[in-house]
C-alpha cells in the first residue's frame, strides 16, 4: 500500500529527497508515525554515513568538512526533542537520603 502523499511529503520535509534503497513506505509501516519514520531514516543515513573527506588516486578529491554529518546530528536531535526521546535535555532530579548517627531504638 502506498503511502498517502501528505504523509509522505511531511516525512520528505524532515528527511529531504528519498535515497535508492530506502524504502520509506515499509518504515511508516513499521514506525507509525511522520516523526518517528523521519528519525529512523535519518539515524540510518548517520550510521552509514562514510568518511567526509577521500581522494581518488590524486586526480580528484572531495571534502565536506563534516557539513552533513552536522545536518544529520541537528536534524536528529530535533526530531529526538520533538518526540521525546532526547533524554539528555530532560530536568534533572536529585535525590538524598539522611541517615541518623547512633544506635537506633
Amino acid at each position: 500500500m502506498a503511502l498517502d502523499p501528505t504523509v509522505e511529503a511531511d516525512i520528505l520535509d524532515w528527511i529531504g529527497a528519498a535515497d535508492d534503497g530506502e524504502d520509506i513506505d515499509a518504515t511508516y509501516a513499521l514506525r507509525g508515525t511522520v516523526e518517528a519514520t523521519a528519525l529512523s531514516i535519518l539515524r540510518r543515513r548517520r550510521a552509514t554515513l562514510g568518511p567526509d573527506a577521500w581522494t581518488l588516486s590524486g586526480d580528484y578529491s572531495e571534502n565536506d568538512n563534516g557539513r552533513t554529518a552536522a545536518w544529520l546530528d541537528a536534524q536528529i536531535s530535533r526530531l529526538a526533542d520533538l518526540c521525546g526521546l532526547n533524554l539528555s535535555n530532560l530536568p534533572t532530579m536529585q535525590v538524598s537520603r539522611m541517615e541518623r548517627c547512633g544506635p537506633r531504638r
